[in-house]
């Protein structure tokens, strides 16, 4: 299309003393690979347009830049006015027609450099103690808490008031260590330092266990008696209870028990029954029985001999002699 650019190179000077050259971008016109430049670092870029197409698409009144340029103030540049300048080298169109051009020159006003000051001027973590204490230079730090803190405030200020402080503060995890860091980015974008709080936060102690309530030892309770149908085998008298301790006697205790009772019975019986016979059973004298001897004596210790007389009542006799 008449007016297309195909190509052209040209050469940018400026003051190397106070700037440098950074990068070169494609401008509305341009596309990414048809731009390339090449810094002297003495004050001179050369740069070079060789357009996708060949110069197909013309040149349009919204579309007329093809490239932007970026340079940084050196930190002790002077302050002032700064030129820019350069000249058009060769160019050529779609159709291999020569193509002329100038550059306008560019002033610029150069101001107080940025500020490379990345340093904090204090720096805390509450609750907890650093450790080391804080300096600007020293970038680690360490702070240990108890199970109970699960987060640290942490404060921090910069030198320099043009630089921005960024703090990342998460949940501190139990028996663990969790890393607390601050960004500091100086005015220049370029400069930045990173502060690292290392906290360390106990583990959770054990869980004592409730002290026991002492349970109260329930009354035994009486155990009923079983009434006993009296058997062959079943001793008489009275049926023992419940044995001391609480226990109930076995069936055998019992029976032995019963063996016992009887026993004492039948032997008390027969004291009474010797008892009544010894006191109230009739009482008799035996016969004197005689042994012959010389006339006019007697044995000593017996009674002399009376008329015989006949059985009194009641006197025992020969049978009744026991």
């Amino acid at each position: 299309a008449p007016g297309g650019i195909a190509a052209f190179d040209l050469v940018v000077t400026y003051d190397a003393s106070r700037v440098e050259f950074v990068e070169a971008l494609p401008g509305a016109m341009a596309s990414s690979g048809e731009l390339d430049a090449a810094d002297s670092g003495e004050g001179s870029l050369i740069l070079l347009y060789l357009d996708a197409d060949g110069g197909q698409s013309p040149i349009a009144a919204n579309r007329r830049d093809i490239a932007d340029l970026r340079f940084r103030v050196r930190p002790n540049a002077a302050r002032g006015s700064l030129a820019f300048g350069g000249t058009f080298g060769s160019g050529g169109d779609n159709e291999a027609n020569p193509v002329t051009g100038t550059l306008t020159p560019l002033s610029i006003t150069v101001g107080a450099p940025l500020s490379d000051n990345a340093d904090l001027s204090s720096l805390s973590a509450a609750p907890g103690v650093l450790a080391p204490a804080f300096s600007p230079d020293v970038l680690s730090y360490t702070v240990s808490v108890p199970f109970e803190i699960d987060r640290l405030s942490v404060e921090a200020a910069a030198e320099d008031p043009k630089a921005r402080i960024d703090i990342s503060a998460p949940e501190l995890v139990p028996g663990g260590t969790t890393t607390l860091t601050i960004t500091v980015t100086a005015e220049d974008p370029e400069v930045g330092k990173v502060y690292r709080i290392r906290v360390d936060r106990a583990a959770p102690s054990a869980t004592p266990s409730p002290p026991e309530t002492p349970t109260q030892t329930p009354f035994p309770s009486a155990t009923p008696v079983p009434t006993l149908v009296p058997t062959s085998d079943t001793p008489t008298g009275p049926m023992p209870t419940t044995a001391p301790g609480g226990d109930t006697p076995s069936l055998r205790e019992r029976r032995l028990l019963g063996a016992l009772l009887a026993v004492s019975v039948l032997a008390a019986l027969e004291c009474l029954l010797i008892l009544y016979l010894l006191l109230f059973r009739p009482r008799f004298r035996p016969r004197s029985r005689h042994r012959s001897g010389p006339a006019g004596t007697q044995r000593p210790g017996s009674a002399a001999a009376g008329p015989s007389s006949p059985d009194t009542p009641g006197s025992p006799t020969d049978s009744d002699m026991v």
